[in-house]
């Protein structure tokens, strides 16, 4: 596990440098240099550059200092939870499992079936009279279980909408890197319709045989006769051994035995997802988070809030009424008649300008890539793009662009941003970071309405403080541009495309 104690070490066997010259050239005692290498001691900033000096550093290595200097080496779990983080946002190869899962079938006699079986199942009874199915599961964190529902679940939507997903994960506070990696698993559901998803931090809740992995497939319909026929699939997934299915029919002792502890165990969660809320109320709800907490925000160009509000001004002056109703009802689930648009604008105005003042309260980091940053210029459309919102011209991304820039050079604002050249491995995937708080997810698909967007709140202080120190260290020290770069490369794209 890299560190600054390994890091060090490794540039001394580079340079041929004994330790005790290494000393001797900084001109500091053993124990300094023994306390900072294993993290008990934070290294001044002249010690940095003293380090740099006698080891003869590049740049890059100088960052990689700074960085490794900035995380203690005592805790490698913040380590490894920072590759994780690192992996979640910018590991763009996806893995997809296409092999089925064999299990063990107890349904009156013992059979061995594929867990696809059950899924080709249900789509053949799906459209019979009152269908209805709930999916619970517990945990199940995994690439089979996350592809095999991406894969399903629209096709059953095609069919029908009565269905509903429940889904229980444990986000151990002790345990951030496997935090951050079952996120990972969990984002992709966040996407499908009629999907919850629960959580807590506690590595114990859940944890126990065979409530640990499970998922509970319950579903009922009439048949020819009139008669209502129920059927309830568990079907546990141990570490080790092959997984096993139990079939239960209408409200036994199983069915009544597993209802009993699934409802007492949810009752330990909390609901994290809020599909899918209007968002003018997700709006206030985000200045007001603003308002009381720092925020870094993942996301490829730049946020509403970081336009200017004579831009918006002016867009809504210059837009026909149809226009305008198309956008707002974009917004809102209100039907906006010509008066109630012409209503509604100082109050969306009055909207904007709260979202625009509330980012210059506490800290704000935005971390673009170059390519988001260059597609914004070239058409005019941020990757969130709202329905019935005209592109911007290029006068406006020009005074955007440059709104972002001074607002970044000037050090009495709280705002900065940082341009990376990886990409985001999703860019319709949105994380804003509120430090001490939690996080907050969102899918944001230019072709749907903005009040559709699915999304979801993780009050979860640990793994809060682990994103914003990759985004207040990791970030600027490893694999961002350095500040004039960043400038000059904003000042490239007004040039060639404003």
């Amino acid at each position: 596990m890299e560190n600054l104690d390994s890091y060090l070490k490794k540039k001394l066997k580079s340079k041929n440098m004994k330790i005790d010259t290494f000393i001797k050239k900084t001109k500091m005692s053993k124990s300094t240099i023994y306390r900072v290498m294993k993290g008990l001691q934070k290294p001044s900033d002249d010690l940095i550059e003293k380090i740099a000096e006698v080891l003869n550093l590049s740049q890059i290595e100088k960052r990689e200092l700074i960085y490794y200097s900035n995380v203690s080496t005592s805790d490698e779990g913040l380590t490894s939870a920072r590759n994780a983080v690192l992996k979640l946002l910018y590991d763009t190869s996806i893995d997809v499992h296409t092999e089925d899962l064999e299990l063990i079938y107890y349904d009156k006699e013992k059979y061995v079936r594929y867990f696809n079986d059950i899924l080709h199942t249900i789509l053949k009874i799906c459209t019979k009279n009152n269908f209805k199915i709930d999916f619970r599961i517990i945990n199940c964190n995994t690439d089979f279980i996350t592809s095999s529902l991406i894969n399903f679940i629209p096709k059953l939507g095609k069919k029908t909408d009565n269905y509903c997903i429940q889904h229980l994960v444990s986000l151990a506070s002790d345990s951030p890197k496997d935090s951050i990696n079952i996120l990972s698993e969990v984002l992709p559901l966040l996407q499908l319709d009629n999907y919850s998803l629960y959580y807590n931090d506690s590595s114990s809740t859940g944890n126990i045989g065979i409530f640990n992995n499970l998922l509970i497939i319950s579903y009922k319909y009439e048949d020819d006769n009139g008669e209502i026929i129920s059927t309830h699939n568990y079907i546990s997934f141990p570490e080790d051994g092959l997984p096993a299915c139990y079939v239960s029919r209408n409200e036994n002792y199983l069915y009544e035995f597993f209802d009993r502890n699934y409802n007492s165990l949810i009752q330990e969660y909390k609901l994290a997802v809020n599909n899918r809320k209007e968002y003018e109320f997700l709006g206030y709800e985000l200045a007001k988070l603003e308002n009381e907490y720092e925020v870094f925000l993942f996301k490829p160009d730049p946020c509403y809030n970081r336009i200017p509000i004579e831009v918006y001004k002016d867009i809504i002056e210059k837009t026909s009424k149809d226009e305008l109703k198309v956008f707002l009802n974009n917004l809102s689930t209100n039907n906006f008649n010509d008066n109630g648009t012409l209503d509604f604008m100082p109050e969306l105005i009055s909207y904007l300008e709260n979202r625009i003042k509330s980012s210059f309260k506490n800290i704000q980091v935005d971390i673009f890539t170059k390519k988001g940053l260059e597609e914004f210029a070239k058409s005019g459309r941020l990757s969130d793009h709202l329905i019935g919102l005209p592109s911007f011209t290029k006068e406006e991304v020009k005074i955007i662009l440059e709104f972002i820039k001074s607002r970044h050079v000037d050090k009495k604002d709280p705002y900065r941003f940082y341009i990376v050249e990886n990409e985001y491995n999703n860019n319709e995937f949105i994380l804003t970071v509120f430090k001490n708080y939690g996080l907050f997810i969102e899918y944001c698909n230019p072709n749907s309405h903005a009040n559709n967007y699915p999304h979801c709140f993780i009050e979860h202080k640990e793994l809060s403080d682990i994103f914003a120190e990759f985004a207040d260290n990791y970030v600027p020290t490893m694999i961002t541009m350095d500040t004039k770069k960043s400038i000059e490369f904003i000042d490239s794209l007004i040039t060639e495309y404003c």
